[in-house]
Formats: structure tokens, sequence, C-alpha cells
């Protein structure tokens, strides 16, 4: 890969945003009832943006991070999302780990940097009771 000739070329906005799709969508796979739920995400999460003001700049980046908001479930094994029990505290740590991994993968992407963050914030909660961080309040700003 670091011999193709189109490795630094700049993706345009539709590049990206089709990329960022299809990312979302194979993190769907993970789950087989989560099929099309990034993509229903990010629908709602930018017609949330518009609703709630949001520059159109903003409302893109809130999408795009609603496509891929789930892709660090590829890091938690299916046996912990198939489990038809509780899960011990072990498990749910892991769960709960997702989103930290969804940000660290995107993170490395040049120029993804504000997707990342977004997106590894989708459940935090004002109050600060959210994870993995247990950010809050102003932490928390839409964009």
């Amino acid at each position: 890969l670091d011999q193709a000739p189109d490795r630094d070329r700049t993706l345009t906005e539709p590049e990206l945003d089709e990329l960022l799709t299809a990312i979302g969508d194979f993190a769907d796979l993970k789950c087989p009832f989560a099929i099309g739920h990034s993509r229903g995400v990010a629908d709602l999460a930018a017609e949330a943006a518009r609703r709630a003001g949001l520059s159109e700049a903003d409302t893109r980046l809130v999408r795009r991070a609603g496509l891929v908001h789930d892709l660090g479930r590829l890091g938690v094994p299916n046996s912990v999302w198939e489990k038809p029990g509780p899960l011990t505290e072990a498990e749910r740590e892991r769960v709960r780990l997702h989103p930290y991994l969804t940000g660290r993968i995107l993170r490395r992407v040049k120029g993804l940097a504000d997707v990342a963050a977004v997106a590894a914030a989708h459940h935090e909660r004002l109050d600060g009771s959210g994870y993995p961080l247990g950010a809050g309040g102003a932490a928390l700003t839409p964009c």
C-alpha cells in the first residue's frame, strides 16, 4: 500500500461519505440485528443537528460520526454481544470500551480527528454518567 500511486490522494466529500458509509455497514455486520443501524443513527443524528440549528458543516460532521460510531464494536468478541444472559463485569467493561476503540481507530486516519471525537463520545451524557470517559457538560459541545 505504501507504493500505491494514489495513496496520498485526498478524497472528495462524496467519496469520504461513501467510504464512511461502507465502514459503518461493515461494522454493522458484527451483529446480524444491527444491519442498517449505523445508517439509521447517521440519519437521525443529522436531522437532530439540523433541528438544533447546527451549521451545514457541523451537521455533516455529526452525520459522518453517526456512520462510524460503532466501529469499535469490532474489538469486542461476538460471544459478548450474543450472550443470552447477563454480562459479567469484565464483559460489561469490554462493551463500555467500544466507543474508545472507535475513536482510537478513526484518529489514526489523517483528516478524521473531528469525526473520531464525535463518534467516540456517542455514549457520553451531559451529566457525566456516560462512558467511556464520563465526560459531561462543556466537554460535550455539539461540535
